[in-house]
């Protein structure tokens, strides 16, 4: 699963959209372009404009030309946008915390043995790893974790601070 950025590329809204919604129909070229992009668990950022105001909303899924979004990041306000609305990439500190989390986790560690690791984010910057596997060690070597079976633990990650890379 990873972030994927899609700068140029701008969706329209087929339909009115109230604030509380969490599905919305986009149009046919830009629902092609996102299934495209949007495959084994990736999501991407949008962002749309009423008036002066903005929101910014993570596309999570798409099925057809309707897609699934998680709205008002970044410390905006969910709005009501029209038929017409038009959507585009946003890069903002939502994006970037998905970033740097990536970076943490996926290139610094390294899972020996069998079984599937499972993360769940149990509240803002905290996630709950639930690793079935003999062993896990970083990219340097250093062991961080050995289990004779499934074990579980708590690993907080702050993904405000750039260059903050957790070890432990």
């Amino acid at each position: 699963m990873a972030m994927v950025a899609t700068p140029g590329i701008i969706g329209v809204l087929q339909s009115s959209a109230p604030g509380s919604a969490l599905v919305m129909t986009v149009d046919g070229a830009y629902a092609t372009y996102l299934a495209g992009l949007l495959t084994g668990g990736a999501w991407t950022y949008a962002k749309a404009q009423v008036g002066n105001s903005v929101e910014v909303m993570k596309i999570t899924g798409i099925t057809g030309q309707v897609i699934t979004v998680t709205r008002a990041l970044d410390n905006t306000t969910a709005l009501t946008f029209a038929a017409g609305q038009t959507l585009e990439f946003a890069m903002g500190a939502s994006a970037v915390g998905d970033l740097i989390t990536a970076a943490a986790l996926a290139p610094a560690i390294v899972f020996t043995g069998t079984g599937a690791l499972i993360v769940t984010e149990t509240s803002a910057n905290h996630y709950t790893l639930n690793v079935p596997v003999p062993a896990i060690t970083s990219t340097n070597a250093s062991l961080l974790i050995t289990s004779s079976g499934p074990s579980q633990f708590n690993l907080a990650i702050n993904t405000t601070a750039i260059g903050y890379c957790p070890t432990a």
